[in-house]
């Protein structure tokens, strides 16, 4: 699969969600929902009919098996936590997909700091590298999404 078929489908899967599920959610700046929100809005920036973004996209390929696995592992996290809700298990998928594949950002908001996850990146040579204290306790985990998440393990200090 190519970034410009993954790129249509996850457009085509999100375009109906409702975003007043997401939107004034949390009053704090760095939030999951306003990070959400703006993914979201980032999503649909990437104009598909172009052909420099079209060109640009259809470059990057895909492990469709690594796909499937991310897919079948958030399925089967919503069955578990979330088994009446498949409109937010459709969107959490697609930005997860959008997130790791295409934008290559963390799953969680630069600069959340929760007592489980603290988040943060640097710049080294123009080059960014993304860092979570959370995903050493939580990759092991077999719903984790943490296995698909770009950031790096970081020991809390």
């Amino acid at each position: 699969m190519n970034g410009l078929e993954l790129m249509e489908n996850i457009q085509k899967e999100i375009k109906d969600f409702p975003l007043n599920r997401i939107k004034n959610k949390s009053k704090e700046k760095i939030s999951i929902p306003n990070y959400n929100l703006s993914n979201y809005e980032e999503i649909y920036s990437f104009d598909l009919e172009d052909e420099k973004t079209q060109k640009q996209l259809e470059s990057i390929e895909f492990s469709e098996i690594k796909i499937k696995e991310m897919e079948d592992r958030i399925e089967n996290f919503f069955k578990k936590y979330g088994p009446n809700d498949e409109e937010f298990r459709n969107f959490t998928k697609n930005m997860c997909l959008y997130l790791s594949r295409i934008a290559k950002k963390p799953l969680h908001p630069i600069g959340l700091d929760t007592e489980l996850i603290k988040v943060s990146c640097k710049e080294n040579d123009g080059e960014i590298n993304y860092y979570c204290t959370g995903k050493s306790k939580f990759i092991q985990d077999d719903l984790s999404f943490c296995k698909d998440c770009v950031c790096e393990i970081k020991t809390e200090q």
